[in-house]
Protein backbone atom coordinates (compact mmCIF):
# COMPACT_ATOMS: atom_id res chain seq x y z
CA UNK A 1 0.00 0.00 0.00
CA UNK A 2 1.29 3.65 -1.11
CA UNK A 3 0.20 7.06 0.47
CA UNK A 4 0.73 10.40 -1.83
CA UNK A 5 0.28 13.52 -0.35
CA UNK A 6 0.24 16.93 -2.41
CA UNK A 7 -0.04 20.23 -1.66
CA UNK A 8 -2.07 21.96 -4.09
CA UNK A 9 -3.07 25.63 -5.13
CA UNK A 10 -3.00 28.88 -3.68
CA UNK A 11 -4.56 27.92 -0.90
CA UNK A 12 -1.89 25.00 -0.12
CA UNK A 13 -4.79 22.69 0.92
CA UNK A 14 -3.50 18.90 1.41
CA UNK A 15 -4.86 16.01 -1.14
CA UNK A 16 -3.90 12.22 0.32
CA UNK A 17 -4.09 9.04 -2.53
CA UNK A 18 -3.75 5.63 -0.98
CA UNK A 19 -3.47 2.88 -3.45
CA UNK A 20 -3.37 -0.64 -3.00
CA UNK A 21 -2.44 -2.64 -6.52
CA UNK A 22 -4.91 -0.81 -9.12
CA UNK A 23 -6.90 0.64 -6.76
CA UNK A 24 -6.71 4.35 -5.82
CA UNK A 25 -9.24 6.27 -3.15
CA UNK A 26 -8.29 10.13 -3.09
CA UNK A 27 -9.18 12.00 0.26
CA UNK A 28 -10.49 15.55 -0.60
CA UNK A 29 -9.65 17.63 -4.15
CA UNK A 30 -8.72 20.82 -3.93
CA UNK A 31 -7.79 23.33 -6.17
CA UNK A 32 -5.32 21.69 -8.99
CA UNK A 33 -5.21 18.71 -7.52
CA UNK A 34 -6.90 17.39 -10.86
CA UNK A 35 -3.61 17.79 -12.55
CA UNK A 36 -1.39 16.15 -10.48
CA UNK A 37 -3.48 13.13 -9.44
CA UNK A 38 -4.86 12.48 -12.81
CA UNK A 39 -1.40 12.38 -14.97
CA UNK A 40 -0.42 9.66 -11.46
CA UNK A 41 -3.63 7.83 -11.88
CA UNK A 42 -3.40 7.38 -16.03
CA UNK A 43 0.58 6.53 -15.94
CA UNK A 44 0.41 3.70 -13.69
CA UNK A 45 -2.91 2.58 -14.74
CA UNK A 46 -4.71 2.75 -11.77
CA UNK A 47 -8.56 2.90 -11.05
CA UNK A 48 -9.89 5.85 -8.75
CA UNK A 49 -12.50 3.89 -7.01
CA UNK A 50 -13.54 6.72 -4.64
CA UNK A 51 -13.26 10.69 -3.32
CA UNK A 52 -13.59 10.73 0.44
CA UNK A 53 -14.56 14.35 1.46
CA UNK A 54 -13.26 15.09 5.00
CA UNK A 55 -15.91 18.26 4.39
CA UNK A 56 -16.69 20.28 1.50
CA UNK A 57 -15.68 24.02 2.34
CA UNK A 58 -14.90 25.45 -1.12
CA UNK A 59 -11.20 24.66 -1.09
CA UNK A 60 -11.67 20.38 -0.64
CA UNK A 61 -14.31 20.46 -3.65
CA UNK A 62 -12.32 22.88 -6.43
CA UNK A 63 -11.58 19.99 -8.62
CA UNK A 64 -14.07 17.68 -7.26
CA UNK A 65 -16.42 17.82 -10.40
CA UNK A 66 -13.27 17.63 -13.18
CA UNK A 67 -12.64 14.17 -11.28
CA UNK A 68 -16.37 13.13 -11.57
CA UNK A 69 -16.22 13.75 -15.06
CA UNK A 70 -13.25 11.77 -16.10
CA UNK A 71 -13.41 8.79 -13.67
CA UNK A 72 -16.86 8.68 -13.16
CA UNK A 73 -16.04 7.65 -8.87
CA UNK A 74 -17.54 7.65 -6.04
CA UNK A 75 -18.17 10.47 -3.59
CA UNK A 76 -18.70 9.68 -0.15
CA UNK A 77 -19.44 12.51 2.40
CA UNK A 78 -20.88 12.70 5.47
CA UNK A 79 -25.00 14.25 5.17
CA UNK A 80 -24.67 17.20 7.15
CA UNK A 81 -21.94 18.98 3.93
CA UNK A 82 -23.86 17.56 1.53
CA UNK A 83 -25.64 20.31 0.97
CA UNK A 84 -22.32 22.20 -0.12
CA UNK A 85 -22.01 20.03 -3.35
CA UNK A 86 -25.57 20.77 -4.72
CA UNK A 87 -24.67 24.61 -4.10
CA UNK A 88 -21.01 25.32 -4.12
CA UNK A 89 -21.23 28.90 -4.92
CA UNK A 90 -23.51 29.92 -2.31
CA UNK A 91 -20.35 28.89 -0.09
CA UNK A 92 -17.68 30.99 -1.66
CA UNK A 93 -16.42 33.65 0.85
CA UNK A 94 -17.62 37.09 -0.49
CA UNK A 95 -14.40 38.12 -3.21
CA UNK A 96 -13.11 35.01 -4.63
CA UNK A 97 -13.61 35.10 -7.84
CA UNK A 98 -14.03 31.38 -7.99
CA UNK A 99 -16.68 29.48 -10.04
CA UNK A 100 -17.04 26.05 -8.93
CA UNK A 101 -19.66 22.95 -10.61
CA UNK A 102 -22.13 20.83 -8.57
CA UNK A 103 -21.67 17.54 -8.26
CA UNK A 104 -23.99 14.98 -6.53
CA UNK A 105 -22.49 12.22 -3.92
CA UNK A 106 -22.66 8.98 -4.08
CA UNK A 107 -22.88 7.65 -0.69
CA UNK A 108 -23.06 9.10 2.85
CA UNK A 109 -20.57 8.27 5.62
CA UNK A 110 -21.36 8.16 8.96
CA UNK A 111 -19.40 7.86 12.19
CA UNK A 112 -18.28 4.36 13.42
CA UNK A 113 -18.87 3.46 9.79
CA UNK A 114 -16.79 0.91 8.40
CA UNK A 115 -15.77 1.79 4.60
CA UNK A 116 -14.25 -1.07 2.48
CA UNK A 117 -13.21 -0.42 -1.02
CA UNK A 118 -11.14 -3.53 -1.95
CA UNK A 119 -8.46 -4.37 0.21
CA UNK A 120 -8.74 -1.07 2.05
CA UNK A 121 -10.71 -0.69 5.32
CA UNK A 122 -11.40 2.79 6.35
CA UNK A 123 -13.06 3.13 9.87
CA UNK A 124 -15.62 6.44 9.95
CA UNK A 125 -15.20 8.97 12.68
CA UNK A 126 -17.42 12.08 12.64
CA UNK A 127 -15.33 15.13 13.88
CA UNK A 128 -16.43 18.55 13.81
CA UNK A 129 -13.08 20.50 12.45
CA UNK A 130 -14.14 23.98 11.11
CA UNK A 131 -17.19 26.23 11.44
CA UNK A 132 -19.35 26.28 8.85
Amino acid sequence: MELLTYTCGPLQNQTYLLIDEQTAVMFDAPMESFHFISKILDEKGLTLKAIILTHTHFDHILDLSKFEKKYNTKIYVHPNDEYRLKNPNEHIPAGLPLKIESVQSTEHLHSHQILEINNMRFKISHTRSHRR
